[in-house]
């Protein structure tokens, strides 16, 4: 296959990696942007932020479809495929998990209970705490949040 076609295609894979970088940087500013006026509607914000992570991921998914079917077509491996490859598997889950967050911007924040801050602060002040090392442990063994 000619040199122009192996180029074309790995500059195709650069490119929808880059788009996957800025839909990330998208995503990042406009969770920003909401967390300092989260009272905001956002039915716009939400439309163009699913546009963004959907379009991303479904040129993910498609350049990745063309890059496998050419591959064998050339005498050296595709550069950045690999990492085209993960990146399209990850891509989807990182997608659902920012609309998940976004979508939890709409809850009410549950008010604080003093009474209860007041027993944790003093229960913390007498050493009555777990160390977190040790609660991961307990959890990453399949054990339970709260030690009993």
């Amino acid at each position: 296959m000619p040199t122009d076609t192996l180029n074309c295609t790995e500059s195709a894979i650069a490119a929808v990696l880059e788009l996957a970088d800025r839909a990330a940087r998208v995503w990042e500013e406009m969770w920003e942007t909401a967390l300092r006026d989260p009272s905001k509607d956002r039915t716009k914000e939400t439309e163009i932020l699913k546009r963004v992570l959907d379009d991303a991921g479904q040129s993910l998914r498609e350049t990745l479809r063309k890059a496998r079917d050419n591959a064998q077509m050339y005498e050296r491996p595709l550069a950045r495929l690999d990492e085209l490859e993960a990146r399209a598997v990850e891509f989807p889950l990182w997608a659902r998990e920012c609309l998940a967050r976004w979508k939890m911007l709409d809850n009410p924040v549950p008010p604080l209970d003093p009474e209860r801050v007041a027993r944790a602060q003093a229960a913390y002040a007498r050493g009555e705490y777990e160390d977190m090392d040790d609660v991961l442990a307990r959890v990453q063994a399949g054990g339970p949040w709260v030690k009993e």
